[in-house]
């Protein structure tokens, strides 16, 4: 169930987002009825700032609950360039905590500005 991915961008672009995220445990789509989905970004693992977050009504969306979807708007990423740690925790309605994704997210720098 848990994917690791990476993923980079120029700073100040627009990232694209996720149009449709789907959760599946065992195959089956877990049920995102009222879950509540935090996707945060740190420079490192131990950072105690936040450099930019992203959570449900703020960016995310669950889209099809008993599914297990959900987007994530685009943002402007116009962070500092750098490798950022990021994961996407999920809360279910149960109280089950999973973080099904997470990885490294790089912003490139850029000249234009």
């Amino acid at each position: 169930m848990a994917e690791t991915i990476s993923i980079t961008q120029k700073r100040g672009d627009t990232w694209a987002g996720w149009s449709q995220v789907e959760i599946l445990v065992n195959d089956e789509a877990l049920d995102l009825t009222g879950a509540a989905i935090l996707m945060q970004f740190r420079r490192s693992h131990t950072s105690p700032e936040v450099a930019k977050e992203f959570s449900t009504g703020n960016g995310i969306t669950i889209t099809a609950p008993t599914e297990g979807k959900f987007s994530v708007a685009p943002a402007i990423l116009d962070m500092v360039a750098s490798t950022y740690v990021f994961d996407v925790q999920l809360t279910l309605a149960s109280g089950r905590v999973l973080t099904p994704i997470s990885g490294t997210f790089t912003l490139t720098p850029d000249v234009s500005r």
